[in-house]
């Protein structure tokens, strides 16, 4: 298999989400051999997301720069909701083998293949794609060293340490009122504001016994869930990870793209309530669900629960369809 192109959009407006599971399946590409290099085009100039794996590059409004790579790679993946109908058709056109990341059927893509790594891929039609469509529980994308979390990772007994993040953006500035809500909870309160900027904006307003902090890498974000008893998250591809290492999680939807990905986890019964960010009294019904979960066995069953859910094992299918498709190609 010749190299393998990834391109991915993060920042301002869309998180952290497309570029952070790409990352992780560039690392299943080159744990197996393969070069592969991860595009991240940052959505504007304030942006300063970075992965060391990962170059920055104005992809979307430069298309040259991916064109001259013609010939030197004969794959390429895109993870983008900015990307459009055109620009597929233009990578399809000058590579041999083109994979669209989906998350709603967006787009009726011209491409070879579709990936829609999410639990709730078999609730949308897509029968209106030429191309063959993979998806599911068993497609979706887990970071390595959340992987290694699973494996440490122990239920205790009492509600210690409650962790909130929202991902990347506050979109909804939820933060606040979460913090003030919880600050006089006996758990010890961790707050991740998706950015250092945020972050030290938060701690001038709160108590320095609530520890916030910013922008966390791999490794410490994978460190970071094997000291939560609890934790407070958005709805997004966050939810993936605290189901597959088992943490009891309370889910809010900030924005309509994650609106399928809670109900899924919710009809799977890993998530409590359909939470959204303008739902009436929903801190009164966060400090309701805080307070059932003291309960030692109700944290045991959306443990076991959401283990069973996924098996970390996306990164490597995907890899192998897309070996598989690129040599029929």
């Amino acid at each position: 298999m010749t190299e393998v192109l990834i391109l991915s959009t993060a920042g301002s407006g869309v998180g952290y989400g497309h570029a952070i599971r790409m990352s992780a399946l560039q690392k299943s590409f080159n744990d197996n051999g393969v070069e592969c290099r991860h595009f991240i085009q940052c959505m504007s100039p304030q942006d300063n997301f970075k992965l060391d794996s990962a170059y920055s590059m104005d992809w979307l409004n430069n298309p040259n720069q991916i064109i001259s790579l013609k010939g030197v790679a004969e794959t390429v993946v895109i993870d983008s909701y900015e990307c459009d109908y055109e620009y597929y058709k233009l990578l399809g056109e000058i590579f041999p083998l083109a994979v669209a990341v989906d998350d709603y059927n967006r787009l009726n893509y011209p491409v070879g293949l579709i990936i829609n790594p999410n639990l709730y891929c078999d609730e949308l039609d897509y029968s209106q794609q030429s191309a063959e469509v993979l998806g599911g529980a068993a497609y979706v994308i887990l970071r390595k060293l959340i992987k290694t979390s699973r494996i440490h990772y122990k239920l205790k007994k009492d509600v210690g340490a409650i962790m909130i993040t929202l991902g990347g953006f506050d979109q909804q500035a939820l933060l606040p009122s979460l913090i003030q809500n919880l600050s006089n909870a006996s758990a010890k309160l961790t707050v991740l504001a998706g950015s250092d900027e945020y972050a030290a904006d938060l701690r001038l307003k709160f108590s320095s016994e609530i520890e916030i902090k910013g922008l966390l890498n791999e490794a410490e974000m994978a460190e970071a869930y094997l000291n939560q008893d609890l934790v407070i998250s958005a709805a997004g591809q966050t939810l993936n990870e605290l189901a597959y290492i088992g943490i009891p999680t309370i889910a809010i939807c900030t924005g309509e793209d994650q609106r399928s990905n809670l109900n899924a986890f919710y009809k799977k019964g890993f998530i409590a309530d359909l939470l959204d960010y303008n739902t009436v009294d929903f801190l009164n019904l966060i400090e309701d669900r805080i307070n059932y979960y003291q309960d030692y066995a109700a944290r045991a069953s959306v443990h076991q629960l959401g283990r069973a859910l996924i098996d970390g094992a996306g990164a490597s299918r995907i890899f192998k369809k897309i070996t598989e498709v690129e040599l029929n190609v």
